[in-house]
């Protein structure tokens, strides 16, 4: 996505739906008309956006299944990080200038299951992505996905509720941004949608307990 990774990462321009736009378009450019997707953390929010289009009629129509993983995708769950905090205050530029490879691994880390903890080299390989072409600069600009998430909570979640029947969520359970708390208000607010509970893992299943992940959700895309 724009601002990820090896991605361009531009001063101004991010929100949800720019990212989603590009989604659409990248389908488009390589001639996918059909298509699931495992989304997490920000992308839990594209995911949203992109599922919103698809109900409405006016995009995403080839969207078939949607995987969430741990992200904010109820706003009143998510329980952001002081670095969050910080980043989406007026002195949030600060987060990139105090930004480095020693307190980044130690934040991130503070993310993932007690047992799960990331070894120094994939800490290494994270920050890597991340700072790649200045990108750690403008991680408060990335944070207005939080400001997305409030903006359109009633559009998005109504999305949620009308594609019960081919959504689902893996959640990790000890993620003390999006883990438990948020996994039983999925199940309490979409009793029809599909959810799996890894009691042992954090905010980052995929990584954390990807065997697990890899098997439930190609179990839900062939059901």
């Amino acid at each position: 996505m724009l601002g990820f990774g090896l991605s361009d990462k531009p001063r101004s321009g991010y929100s949800i739906h720019r990212q989603s736009d590009l989604h659409e378009a990248l389908l488009a450019h390589l001639g996918i008309g059909a298509f699931d997707a495992l989304v997490h953390d920000y992308g839990v929010s594209v995911g949203q956006e992109l599922l919103a289009r698809n109900q409405e009629g006016n995009g995403a129509s080839g969207l078939r299944q949607m995987v969430f993983l741990n992200g904010g995708i109820f706003p009143d769950q998510h329980r952001p990080r002081p670095i969050q905090k910080l980043g989406v205050s007026p002195l949030g530029f600060l987060v990139g200038m105090l930004m480095s490879r020693k307190n980044f691994g130690t934040s991130i880390s503070e993310v993932f299951g007690p047992n799960t903890q990331p070894t120094a080299q994939e800490l290494d390989e994270f920050w890597s992505f991340i700072a790649h072409n200045s990108g750690h600069r403008i991680t408060h600009k990335l944070l207005h996905y939080i400001a997305d998430r409030v903006t359109h909570k009633d559009r998005w979640e109504a999305a949620l509720v009308s594609a019960q029947d081919r959504i689902g969520l893996i959640n990790g359970a000890l993620d003390p941004v999006s883990g438990k708390h948020a996994y039983d208000r999925w199940c309490s607010t979409l009793p029809n949608a599909r959810h799996h509970l890894i009691e042992n893992v954090g905010h980052y299943p995929q990584v954390e307990a990807p065997s697990e992940v890899a098997a439930t959700t190609l179990k839900w895309l062939a059901e």
